[in-house]
Order: structure tokens, then C-alpha cells, then sequence
């Protein structure tokens, strides 16, 4: 029977790296110099091989100590990196083409308040408030079919319910082995819409303002000449006179009305209250007048 002859494969790759350079340097000089010519070669060609050998041991080490330099700059340089992924102000995520956690930074596991080990392998979409699903379902839909730059605003969840306005600015790539992946980042834009709320405020009250400036100027006048009049016909009227009480309830109604504008002239800031079916202004609430 003929011995099977093993492959020099696993025997090959079981060798150290030095082991394995050894052997191919004794190979080339087997091919340069044969082992039946070493008996030949003249004392002044061994004395220059030995030469030329201690000149490219020399070469490898100085070769090997520059790699070793090399190597610990990449190490250094691979560790800021790493400090600057996970310690930016923004939370970077990378996501796979179906929505799960492939990669997240510190400071993103820090606004979603879970353990990377917690975020990674889920899928993003479980951070998102429910009532904002359909917003990250179209950003994320849009950016894939699209392969273009997306943004989007919307609500997530932190591991303790609490909520907070995110702003998502992704974009597609491909990673080593060709697969489509999102690299996104997080912003915590909550104060933006805070802001935002009170500049909508401010433009509410304005808007407020002025049409208590426009109904009060219209109202004080007519609201003077009946004033007027009706303080003319109680100086010449006695309290038993059947019109007296009418007259009084009128002047008593005037001066509830000019309290009334007196305070919507005060309004300085904007607060409703239910009315109904709808919100009106709480012109108590809103106004500094006589407090």
C-alpha cells in the first residue's frame, strides 16, 4: 500500500514567525550556495559572507526596532482614537441594515442611561417613543433606497422612561465584508426645543398683546361716554326714582369692565386654561395687573 504523504500545511502554520524566517533563510542559502560547494569557497569569500551577514543582521534589527515604534504609535494612536469615540459630546451608533446595534460610543449608552452590552445586537428602534416610530421608520427607509445623507428630530427613551428630543443625522456605508450599515449620530437637542417652545411662547403672547391692545381701545371709549352718562342722570335722580337701581347696575357693570381691560392690558406672559372643548387665556394668570 502506498503511504499517504501529509500536507506541510498544519506543520507550516504550527511554526513560530522566527521559525518559519529561519527556515526560508536557509533555503536561500542552500539555493545560492550549495552544500557540496562549501569546500570550495576561499577564506576570503567566507570572511566577506560573514561580513555581508553581520551587515543584514544589523539591518534587521534596526528594521525590527522601527517596527516595534511603529507598532507603539499605532497602539497610542488606535488608544486616542478610542477616547475620542467614546468620550465625544455626540453619541455615535452604528447600526446594521435592519435596525440592530452593531457599535455604540459611551456617551450614546449614557443619553439612551444603559450598558453598551445592553444596547448592542437590539434593535434601535426600542429607544425611540412609540408615538415616533413612523418618524424612524422613514428616515431609516429613506436613507438606505436613497444612499444619501439623512436627518431627522424625534422622542426617545431612556431605561427609565424618562424622554428627550434627539436629533439623528445618519448615513449608509458598507463594512469589510460588503454589508450595507448605518453609522448615525445622536445629539440630545432638548434644550434646542425647550428654546424653541418659548420663542412660540413669546410669539403667542405678542400675537396676544396686540389684540388686547386693539379690543381694549375699541371697548374704553363707547365704555366713557356711557360712564359719562349715566353718572349725569344719577346727579339729578333720587334713590327712589325706579330708574336709579337700572342706572347703578350700569355704572357697577362699567366698572367691572374697566377692571377687566386693565387687566387684559396687563397680560405679560401666556397661560391658557380649558374652556370648554378649547384653551382660553387665563387672563388672571397672565396679568401683573394689581398684584
Amino acid at each position: 500500500m502506498k503511504k499517504e504523504t501529509k500536507a506541510a500545511g498544519p506543520l507550516t502554520s504550527s511554526l513560530s514567525t522566527g521559525q518559519m524566517l529561519r527556515r526560508q533563510a536557509e533555503m536561500l542559502v542552500l539555493e545560492k550556495t550549495p552544500l557540496e560547494n562549501i569546500d570550495n569557497i576561499s577564506q576570503k569569500e567566507v570572511t566577506q559572507m560573514l561580513h555581508e551577514l553581520r551587515v543584514h543582521q544589523i539591518e534587521l534589527e534596526m528594521q525590527n526596532e522601527e517596527l516595534r515604534l511603529a507598532q507603539e504609535a499605532l497602539d497610542a494612536s488606535h488608544a486616542r482614537y478610542l477616547d475620542l469615540y467614546d468620550f465625544a459630546p455626540t453619541g455615535y451608533i452604528t447600526l446594521s441594515e435592519k435596525g440592530l446595534i452593531l457599535k455604540t460610543n459611551l456617551t450614546a449608552a449614557t443619553l439612551l442611561g444603559k450598558a453598551r452590552s445592553e444596547l448592542v445586537n437590539q434593535p434601535f428602534s426600542g429607544s425611540i417613543l412609540k408615538q415616533d416610530q413612523e418618524i424612524y421608520y422613514l428616515h431609516r427607509k429613506l436613507l438606505f433606497e436613497s444612499s444619501e445623507p439623512q436627518r431627522c428630530e424625534l422622542r426617545m427613551v431612556k431605561k427609565d422612561g424618562a424622554t428627550f428630543w434627539a436629533q439623528l443625522d445618519a448615513i449608509a456605508v458598507t463594512d469589510s465584508a460588503g454589508a450595507p450599515t448605518c453609522r448615525m449620530v445622536v445629539s440630545d437637542i432638548t434644550e434646542r426645543k425647550k428654546a424653541g417652545e418659548l420663542l412660540l411662547e413669546k410669539e403667542r403672547l405678542q400675537g396676544v398683546l396686540e389684540m388686547a391692545g386693539a379690543i381694549c381701545h375699541e371697548m374704553s371709549q363707547p365704555l366713557q361716554v356711557i360712564s359719562g352718562f349715566s353718572s349725569i342722570l344719577l346727579m339729578d335722580m333720587e334713590e327712589s326714582d325706579p330708574l336709579y337701581k337700572p342706572i347703578k347696575g350700569i355704572e357697577a357693570g362699567i366698572i367691572k369692565a374697566d377692571r377687566l381691560i386693565k387687566k387684559i392690558m396687563g397680560i405679560t406672559r401666556y397661560q391658557s386654561k380649558p374652556y370648554l372643548k378649547i384653551n382660553i387665556v387665563d387672563i388672571e394668570k397672565a396679568s401683573q395687573h394689581e398684584k
